[in-house]
């Protein structure tokens, strides 16, 4: 095994490994009980602390410890974003049972991202990018939360491992090493969520988990297209796509999709999810070099 592998490893296994365990204790007690929906959505702070450890135990590996406070690189604010996402996320799951009140968390949230996004310095109209951030996870959080409540069970999850592990991809092909293996920590964590909404189909990502997810899904986007290597084939195209392949589920409730087996209908959404994710990989690549050199920031 070289060395690649070893590191991919050491920062894999431990997010996998804290949302799975995660998980497993709070809902394998349930396992064979009927509940509600709402008793089902009081536990979505299970969700929001599995994602954000599991992307925090990777994102620990790869930093190699604590990066001090405050953190001595730009990018590394992803450490204490991620760490207000799963505070605000158990916040949600145990407080938040009116729209109101998850609106007013979220509105918080996006608020205090927005803060803790750094620029770089060669980044024009820096408070432009920190607007940016805070209300693409807010009006993120505000497409999918609804869906999440409609939707338990493996979907969710499977879809957003999807557009994680794409996101890495992406990441990695703007030459941004780190932060491409702490991205595919956060898939590594959904994909043992997964895993246990595939034992538990009661399993509900809505309050809490949709909120972290679109934290570090839009602070991770936003960062990677700041870093982005000089001469790397990546734009904000890139980003945009991949955004937006977690909302394909939405076509998903079309009734062409939803009179067809189970089985077939999951299979139907998880592609359309995919679709978004391979135009990120393979064709956007293709659209920026016919454009020419994008605007890099430094």
């Amino acid at each position: 095994m070289n060395d690649q592998a070893i590191m991919a490893l050491k920062v894999l296994a431990p997010a996998a490994l804290f949302a799975g365990l995660v998980m497993l204790i709070a809902w394998w007690p349930r396992a064979g009980r009927r509940s509600s929906a709402a008793a089902r959505t009081r536990l979505g702070w299970v969700a929001a602390l599995a994602l954000g450890g599991g992307f925090i135990a990777g994102l620990l590996v790869v930093l190699g410890g604590w990066p001090g406070w405050p953190p001595r690189e730009r990018w590394m604010w992803l450490l204490p974003i991620a760490s207000a996402a799963i505070a605000a996320g158990i916040v949600m799951g145990f407080v938040g049972r009116g729209a109101l009140v998850r609106a007013i968390i979220a509105v918080f949230l996006s608020a205090a991202i927005a803060w803790m996004i750094q620029p770089l310095p060669a980044v024009e109209a820096p408070w432009r990018v920190r607007a940016i951030a805070g209300a693409g996870v807010l009006l993120w959080w505000i497409a999918l939360e609804p869906l999440a409540q409609h939707r338990a069970g493996a979907l969710l999850p499977a879809a957003l491992c999807i557009t994680f592990a794409g996101l890495s991809m992406i990441i990695l092909e703007a030459r941004f090493a780190n932060l491409s293996l702490a991205t595919s920590a956060a898939a590594a964590a959904l994909g043992a969520i997964t895993f246990v909404a595939l034992l538990q189909r009661r399993l509900s990502f809505a309050h809490g988990g949709t909120l972290v997810a679109a934290a570090l899904l839009v602070s991770i986007s936003v960062v990677g297209w700041m870093y982005r290597a000089r001469g790397a084939s990546v734009t904000a195209l890139h980003f945009i796509l991949i955004g937006a392949a977690p909302l394909m589920l939405w076509l998903g409730e079309l009734p062409i999709v939803r009179r067809r087996a189970a089985g077939q209908a999951t299979l139907i959404r998880l592609a359309l999810v995919a679709g978004p994710v391979a135009a990120a990989i393979a064709v956007a690549p293709a659209i920026a070099k016919s454009e020419g050199e994008a605007d890099y920031p430094y």
